[in-house]
């Protein structure tokens, strides 16, 4: 694999403690396209790693035994502009950093989280046309989709000054990751904290 579990929840952590900490609240149930574009951005500059963002359709068996399957992107049958999934291929290797939050985005109580709160790290020879067991998975890749979604988030400067303060404040486990200030362009701030994510578990 080309990270571990630990570099994985710190990828994670950083790109969900600023969007926490955002004044503008960005949606955490539609926020993966911050998690596909700036985490291969990480890995593009910190591991060196080739790593592009895919929009598409997701779905994935979340638990056999209660046959819980998050879908997305299927809606009308393929994925659009109201209704997409955005993860990351990486030599081959299928990575979703919005993984630890697949249980809240299946609307999972919050005591419930912690047991379906894993790692997406798969090989891309591990999709699946069938889903039977926990963990297995299918994508169907928009290119087009693709590249309007990363052309709009690229045509807005904010999200593109979230993915710069996110690269500079990133830094490799374990060195420890200080909390910082951010001040916009009328001289507000707000501090970000790092929410140190620990997911040992993979799917």
């Amino acid at each position: 694999m080309p990270i571990t579990n630990l570099d994985f929840s710190r990828i994670h952590s950083i790109i969900y403690s600023y969007l926490l900490a955002e004044p503008a609240k960005v949606d955490m149930l539609s926020s993966c396209q911050f998690y596909a574009i700036i985490g291969s951005e990480i890995l593009k500059k910190h591991y060196q790693i080739e790593a592009k963002p895919i929009a598409g359709s997701f779905s994935l068996l979340l638990d056999e035994q209660k046959k819980d399957m998050l879908m997305i992107g299927l809606k009308t049958g393929s994925s659009s502009m109201n209704d997409f999934h955005f993860w990351i291929e990486a030599e081959n290797i299928l990575l979703d950093f919005t993984s630890p939050l697949y249980p809240i985005m299946a609307g999972y109580e919050k005591k419930d989280t912690r047991k379906y709160q894993k790692v997406f790290i798969k090989s891309k020879a591990d999709v699946s046309e069938k889903l039977d067991k926990d963990g297995d998975f299918n994508i169907i890749e928009n290119q087009s989709l693709t590249q309007t979604l990363l052309n709009n988030f690229n045509s807005r400067l904010a999200y593109v000054d979230i993915k710069n303060i996110c690269l500079k404040w990133f830094k490799k486990p374990p060195q420890f990751i200080d909390s910082i200030r951010i001040n916009d362009s009328k001289g507000n701030g707000f501090i970000i904290t790092d929410k140190d994510i620990r997911i040992t578990k993979n799917w």
